[in-house]
């Protein structure tokens, strides 16, 4: 810890000099303990608001950046200018399971939405948390076709995080990673987004107070605003490089070894940051999170000094936690080991007393909750509930990128009791969080009672090895909110209309004034489509390479051969998508392709062509197209083109036609 938070890595931000050399202290932690050790480098663009440029007004009032409004900056547009109308709506939230729409009777295409930060204190837990999340809410606000979001703080969340902080932290840049070129998390249609302090909310909303009281009753208001908000927002680019660190034990049961459980820290902080007024300007992150990166190495060294579990274990240090846990989300959609069969998260352990309790974030949703308890209980800690349910930390951590994935999570915490009776845990914590959270004053300067943070290191290594040998994976409770859905949306395209579904492919010669095309008479598909959580969906696709069909058998034997796809050392082209988006006219993959032994990224777009109702038998039949533009020399194809010694050009075409049926017919 004291080497993580010390002033020489300047607050740990990736992309940094005192990020790469946590990154390389922890690679060799996990090099000189056995792992086999890697890194999985990510791009991340950051995105800086020039705030001498930028502008905001609302009824003619302009509003100071700092003191009544903290704009974000934009990702997807470096000039952005809008004026539109403000609708009040709510809490910004739509929950059909619980009859609550904040947007009901509220038109919000192409204005701007004010919504109130958190969601409604009488939510259930499980959905307070989850509708809390502002990148849902602004997923939420595009989908009504909203062009901007402004927050208010509640009351509640006024007190926990005031604004006056996030102003201070402003020039504390955000960061997006790039999924192909594309900042992966960026909202198309938003084109403001903004937290305003209450004065500012008041040149607007002349009931503000009354709207905040309400708010903390569980009582919203959505409602048209008479004066239109102006904003000016500019915003640079630039990109950085930054990793997660892995280090995997492999298991040595046969059949389990080839499942992983995963141990996530984040080895990210603030960084180097000058406030304004002066003073200390490095966020150290000492107990943030450099006290779970400890724990982290310590598990990794208990793990291989012991008999080895039957599962695979990978240990990850991961970046950008918080830029919004862009890290965990990464290696969870470019998983680099699968499949995972569990998460265990630690960040931020508060030993400062003697702590007698744990609390276990997510451990009433899954199995491994009963494993955790006895795991705690082994090393002397009591379980208590979470004493600060409105912080929603469920979701505020790497595990959630686990979760929104379907695969079990938990994150141990300490609660609010203390083995020394003359020390009240609550006000301490309370006290902390307010004073020394995400500050530069969390250094190791600081009350840390080790002895407590040993117990806590032991308490995840025992779960660690409990989930590891168990002959059965862990498993979500029947109908939790968190679980994937039992039946999400299935296109079972792998039952073709195999008369009419057809993969081409096409190659250009004489400088593009012919082609050689022909097609694939052997490939198959599994997609599932969860339109509530793009990254449970998945595209599985595989092309056998020796069914090319060009009607030439000369040329067939030439592209079959090592001259081309080399059919007998590799003899599939294989597609896999982690993530599906909704489209305006179908769906976009983000997956990879690997051909000739060489695996490339490929975003796959899928338009819909056709849908037809078979109402004799109740079925829908759907028909899906697309192509990919691929370069064979980036996948090693230097093609002699034996058969025809042409100009050959370096365009593969692969054009998409499938049509499958869907049946029984069971809804609209």
């Amino acid at each position: 810890m004291r080497f993580l938070a010390g002033d020489l890595l300047e607050g740990r931000e990736p992309g940094t000099r005192g990020y790469n050399v946590a990154a390389e202290y922890v690679a060799a932690q996990f090099e000189a303990i056995g792992l086999e050790t890697s890194q999985q480098p990510i791009t991340f663009r950051v995105a800086k608001l020039q705030e001498d440029q930028s502008s905001y007004a609302v009824g003619g009032q302009p509003l100071t950046i700092r003191k009544d409004i903290v704009p974000r900056a934009n990702f997807l547009e470096a000039w952005s200018e809008v004026i539109a109308p403000v609708v009040l709506v709510g809490f910004g939230i739509v929950a059909p399971e619980l009859k609550h729409d904040d947007y009901a009777g509220i038109d919000a295409k192409g204005k701007i939405v004010l919504m109130l930060s958190g969601a409604p204190p009488n939510f259930p837990l499980d959905q307070r948390a989850y509708y809390s999340g502002s990148r849902l809410k602004e997923r939420t606000a595009a989908k009504h076709g909203a062009v901007g979001v402004l927050t208010l703080n509640t009351i509640t969340d006024e007190k926990r995080q005031p604004f006056e902080k996030r102003a201070q932290q402003i020039g504390i840049p955000p960061m997006l990673y790039l999924d192909q070129g594309r900042p992966a998390d960026a909202v198309d249609g938003i084109r403001v987004s903004a937290q305003l302090s209450q004065p500012a909310a008041a040149k607007f909303l002349a009931n503000v107070d009354a709207v905040l009281a309400d708010a903390e009753k569980g009582v919203t208001h959505s409602m048209d605003l008479s004066a239109p908000f102006v904003a000016r927002t500019i915003s640079s680019f630039t990109e950085v490089k930054s990793e997660n660190v892995i280090g995997v034990l492999p298991g040595q049961d046969p059949k389990l070894r080839n499942e992983f459980v995963a141990v996530t820290a984040h080895l990210d902080h603030l960084g180097n940051h000058p406030p304004a007024n002066g003073g200390d300007s490095i966020y150290n992150g000492a107990y943030d999170n450099a006290s779970g990166i400890a724990c982290l190495i310590e598990i990794a060294r208990g793990l291989a000094g012991g008999p080895r579990p039957k599962r695979s274990v990978a240990l990850v240090a991961v970046t950008g936690e918080e830029k919004g846990l862009q890290g965990s989300e990464y290696f969870v959609r470019h998983p680099v080991v699968r499949p995972i069969v569990a998460d265990i998260n630690m960040d931020m352990f508060l030993m400062l007393y003697p702590v007698a309790d744990l609390i276990a974030l997510g451990g009433e949703h899954t199995t491994i909750g009963a494993m955790a308890a006895q795991a705690a209980k082994q090393e002397g800690f009591q379980m208590s509930p979470d004493p600060f349910a409105e912080e929603v930390r469920f979701i505020r951590s790497d595990q959630f990128s686990f979760v929104e994935a379907g695969i079990p999570a938990i994150h141990l915490k300490p609660g609010n009791k203390s083995r020394d009776p003359k020390i009240d845990g609550a006000s301490v914590t309370k006290e902390w969080l307010q004073r020394v959270y995400h500050s530069p004053a969390d250094d190791m300067n600081q009350p840390f009672d080790f002895a407590s943070g040993a117990r806590y290191a032991d308490t995840n290594l025992r779960l660690v090895g409990a989930i590891a040998n168990a002959e059965e994976r862990p498993a979500w409770k029947k109908g939790d909110f968190f679980a994937p859905r039992a039946t999400p949306t299935t296109f079972p395209i792998n039952r073709f209309d195999t008369n009419h579904s057809t993969i081409l492919f096409r190659i250009p010669i004489l400088g593009g004034m012919s082609e050689v095309a022909g097609k694939f008479t052997d490939f198959s598909a599994q997609v599932v489509y969860d339109s509530e959580h793009p990254t449970r969906s998945s595209v599985v696709a595989t092309i056998k390479t020796a069914s090319i069909d060009t009607g030439i058998a000369a040329r067939d034997q030439d592209l079959r051969s090592a001259n081309f796809f080399d059919a007998e050392k590799f003899p599939e082209i294989r597609y896999e998508s982690s993530r599906i988006e909704k489209t305006a006219d179908g769906y976009r993959c983000l997956g990879k392709l690997t051909m000739h032994g060489v695996t490339k990224p490929l975003d796959l777009r899928l338009r819909m062509t056709g849908l037809t109702r078979v109402e004799e038998k109740k079925s829908v039949v759907i028909g899906f197209g697309g192509n990919a533009r691929l370069n064979r020399r980036d996948y090693g194809i230097n093609w002699k083109h034996s058969a025809d010694p042409l100009f050959v050009g370096d365009d593969v075409v692969i054009e998409i036609h499938l049509i499958s049926r869907l049946t029984p017919l069971d809804s609209p």
